[in-house]
């Protein structure tokens, strides 16, 4: 990862969804991670440098951590944001990570 990248926020970017499954249930935490988490919310948008990583870093855990969602990042990218894939492709062949 870049180094304006910070590692705690790399560490952390879905921290408060494992603590509100724990309280009120999977599906409800997911809906309001989903709503609030910076890294969800600017998909509708063009995302900040910074939040970029995390998108890709969601994309790329998600074939690893959720049975349902196969597809690496770029493919996640190409399949349902595919006006992000530009961007998407430069993170991966920055970070290496897909």
């Amino acid at each position: 990862m870049q180094a304006n990248c910070s590692l705690g926020r790399i560490i952390a970017h879905d921290l408060e969804k494992l603590f509100l499954i724990l309280l009120i249930g999977d599906k409800l935490a997911t809906a309001i991670h989903r709503r609030f988490a910076k890294h969800h919310r600017q998909l509708n948008y063009a995302p900040q440098h910074k939040v970029k990583y995390e998108i890709i870093l969601d994309w790329a855990s998600a074939r690893i951590t959720k049975p349902n969602k196969p597809l690496d990042a770029l493919q996640t990218a190409s399949k349902y944001y595919p006006t992000h894939t530009t961007w998407a492709q430069e993170v991966v062949e920055r970070t290496n990570v897909n």
